[in-house]
């Protein structure tokens, strides 16, 4: 999934505000500004790699709430990666779990 250079620089911004601060209100405004910036990221995974799996949107989503509270900025993966990545891992983890 290609990314703008404009959406990459408020993704960049809005994490930094959002690890930064420590005000527990803060951080969560920061939080939902990461996650609507990033919705399209569950999407795409979605509809590329699971489209027969359309209840999993908040599965989609756990995982990219996730990855915003646990990556680490100094991380060799970009954001986008990390971000990807997590969906993946939740995804999957939860279509593991409805087979048992």
């Amino acid at each position: 999934m290609e990314l703008t250079e404009k959406k990459r620089e408020l993704n960049n911004i809005l994490f930094r505000k959002y690890s930064s601060t420590g005000d527990v209100k803060e951080k969560q405004k920061y939080l939902c500004e990461l996650v609507n910036n990033n919705l399209d990221f569950v999407s795409y995974v979605l509809y590329k790699e699971y489209p027969n799996h359309k209840g999993y949107i908040k599965e989609g989503i756990n995982g990219l709430i996730i990855a915003i509270m646990n990556y680490e900025i100094d991380k060799m993966c970009s954001f986008e990666e990390y971000v990807l990545s997590n969906i993946r891992n939740q995804l999957n983890n939860e279509q593991n779990q409805k087979k048992r």
